[in-house]
């Protein structure tokens, strides 16, 4: 007769390495135009940026760490950007072009690269119109 140690699941789990689990970068896109926001480039060895009011760029799709920007104007890709949105910190970061069909021809389509990710807090003051 052999003697066999069966045991539960809750043991099981317990005695287990613990992993951590993180949420997949999900993206959400924004309805009715989008979140309005103004972005500021920065430029070097300049006073300029005092009297800067900003672009003002649509949010149309955003996740964690990048967000689909429409603005009307042509950007300079190789400069270092900062993203203006009302009650969340301001965002340092960079832009890239992308290749989007736009609804209208005056519009262009850039993707913002935020050096740091949004919160859980964040994230869900910018999506509050989804839910």
């Amino acid at each position: 007769m052999s003697l066999v140690k069966i045991q539960s699941k809750a043991l099981k789990q317990l005695s287990d390495p613990i992993h951590s689990i993180t949420r997949a970068n999900i993206s959400y896109t924004l309805s009715n135009g989008g979140v309005a926001a103004r972005l500021y480039k920065h430029v070097m060895f300049t006073d300029s940026h005092v009297y800067d009011v900003g672009l003002k760029v649509s949010i149309v799709r955003l996740c964690r760490n990048s967000m689909i920007i429409v603005t009307n104007r042509e950007l300079d890709v190789l400069g270092s950007y900062e993203l203006s949105l009302q009650g969340i910190h301001q965002m340092n970061g960079y832009i890239t072009m992308q290749e989007m069909a736009s609804d209208s021809a005056d519009s262009y389509t850039y993707e913002f690269h935020q050096n740091d990710r949004l919160t859980d807090q964040e994230l869900s003051l910018l999506i509050a119109d989804l839910i």
